[in-house]
């Protein structure tokens, strides 16, 4: 988990709410271990004496909406949607864009997808019904740009790994409130940003979080390069 001031971010299997393997590096950022097709939700966690409203972006990507979470609570966060009346949070997907191998100078980022969570004080989110933001068109739209991100990255920057929706998901309840969020909203009221890189065993082995294993360059400059990019990860 990365913990900015008293604020907590870690990513956790959609399934068993358990947390990925996590590997902190000397510039400070927290690499997450994640294979391909493992789903998955941003727990967040407010140790703080007063509420705050959370907001997420996936690989760039604004999630359209913010979570107020109540002083010394927690929370796990996706994608939203609303089915027979009823807010529902989607997991997230680790899907797999490209399935090539190259020469071992490739860049890192290519294997590494990210996380940001930014935390504000509670004015900033539109005071509306939380159904506002769980419209079936607004979710189809995230879901929609996810998958569009993703392709383009596939095949404009050979991106490996991306972030789309999933399927498992739960009905949201309790004390934490979910409201539509002003698109583009700048930092005004913001108190912290959390910052996750999720990858695969091989991004971490890119990034130089892992050591090579023996014959690693080697390998990989004798097996040819596959070179076929299918949206949706499969190939």
């Amino acid at each position: 988990m990365v913990m900015k001031g008293k604020f907590i971010v870690e990513l956790v299997d959609a399934a068993t709410k358990r947390p990925f393997p996590e590997y902190s590096v000397s510039s400070g950022l927290t690499y997450v271990e994640v294979e391909p097709d493992t789903e998955y939700f941003i727990r967040v966690e407010n140790n703080s004496d007063d509420a705050v409203k959370w907001r997420f972006y996936v690989d760039e990507q604004d999630l359209r909406y913010c979570v107020t979470i109540q002083a010394n609570c927690e929370c796990y966060c996706g994608i939203m949607n609303i089915s027979d009346g009823r807010p529902y949070c989607k997991a997230l997907k680790i899907s797999k864009l490209r399935t090539a191998t190259s020469c071992s100078n490739e860049g890192a980022d290519l294997w590494t997808g990210q996380i940001e969570a930014k935390v504000f004080r509670p004015l900033l989110c539109v005071e509306s019904s939380s159904r506002n933001i769980s419209r079936p068109s607004t979710q189809n739209v995230v879901e929609d740009e996810l998958e569009g991100v993703a392709f383009l990255a596939g095949l404009s920057h050979q991106k490996r790994v991306k972030s789309t929706a999933g399927s498992t998901a739960f009905e949201v309840n309790g004390p934490i409130v979910w409201k539509s969020c002003k698109s583009g909203a700048d930092n005004v009221d913001l108190i912290e940003e959390v910052e996750l890189i999720y990858c695969s065993t091989v991004g971490l082995i890119f990034a130089g979080v892992l050591p090579k294993p023996p014959m690693w360059d080697y390998a990989r400059m004798i097996t040819p390069v596959d070179t076929k990019i299918s949206k949706g990860g499969k190939s």
